[in-house]
């Protein structure tokens, strides 16, 4: 509604391309921040100023994450809840913030209780 007094009637076309444009923009940041973290992380070459040729593995990663984020878009579920929850027990992700047993069954809990939700939605 706050585009009307500028776009009128296409105010929500507008908004539509504006959205569109920011998912085309995001797509590739997070398949480039993907590539270069794991890159960094495994010690290998890999930046976007490199032919393919001399980094494989980088560009490999950039083509299987946006081809991943591209596929979790379609899919009925959202998976980020669980993997943030595998990454949160993890010491050697977190270090001494690594979630205690407690929290991570009410973690799952949580967890389970909203693939049920889905589930439901998907069912009815």
């Amino acid at each position: 509604m706050a585009l009307r007094p500028v776009a009128g009637e296409a105010a929500f076309l507008v908004f539509g391309l504006g959205i569109v444009g920011t998912v085309m923009l995001a797509i590739p940041v997070l398949a480039g921040s993907a590539a270069y973290a794991v890159s960094d992380a495994m010690g290998w070459r890999g930046s976007l100023e490199d032919r393919p040729a001399l980094a494989p593995r980088f560009y490999a990663i950039v083509a299987l994450s946006t081809l991943a984020g591209i596929g979790m878009n379609f899919a009925p579920i959202d998976p980020i809840m669980a993997v943030m929850m595998l990454m949160v027990l993890r010491t050697d992700i977190m270090g001494s913030l690594a979630t205690g047993r407690r929290l991570a069954i009410l973690g799952w809990l949580g967890t389970l209780n909203m693939a049920c939700a889905v589930a439901a939605m998907l069912l009815i």
